[in-house]
């Protein structure tokens, strides 16, 4: 998951201990792809330990291990805790579904209308009711990263195209 100069640890789910004992990881080294990559980053930028940034967070230290490893899906409200005690804008946490949600109601209705499409033929692609797409469009119900991703997939979008409209 992130190279370290001794090695390579993909697959090793990365705790503090394992930080510590780690030859001082280079921050050019961390993945940033993913959120949990994007909090590593600016952590150990910022020079926190992981238990440090969730005292400061008001956190479970395990939070902050399962949000760094990708195990879990942090809400935006966690995020902009983050973002405040590290010291930074929240959307150098957010990946491209974060970026998606923040607009989704009008992406959606504007992909849609682009690509001439009912909302019961998106449903359609999507796998989802016709009611579900008009509660996106309504701003009722957020779309989840399956639903997300499966736009991306089955719409032939760049994920840049998601949160430009």
């Amino acid at each position: 998951m992130f190279p370290l100069c001794m090695g390579s640890i993909r697959n090793t789910i990365i705790t503090e201990t394992y930080f510590e004992e780690a030859c001082n990881v280079p921050v050019s080294l961390i993945n940033t792809d993913t959120v949990g990559g994007k909090v590593t980053y600016h952590r150990v930028a910022k020079d926190l330990l992981q238990r440090e940034l969730a005292k400061l967070c008001n956190l479970d230290r395990a939070t902050i291990i399962r949000l760094e490893n990708n195990q879990v899906q942090p809400s935006l409200y966690i995020l902009k805790t983050i973002a405040l005690v590290l010291e930074i804008d929240v959307a150098l946490l957010l990946d491209d579904y974060f970026k998606f949600l923040l607009e989704y109601d009008t992406t959606i209705k504007c992909l849609r209308k682009d690509l001439k499409l009912t909302q019961l033929q998106l449903g359609a692609i999507l796998k989802v009711h016709r009611k579900t797409i008009c509660r996106w469009e309504n701003r009722s119900i957020k779309p989840t990263r399956d639903n997300y991703n499966r736009l991306v997939s089955k719409l032939n979008l760049n994920k840049e195209e998601t949160h430009k409209k």
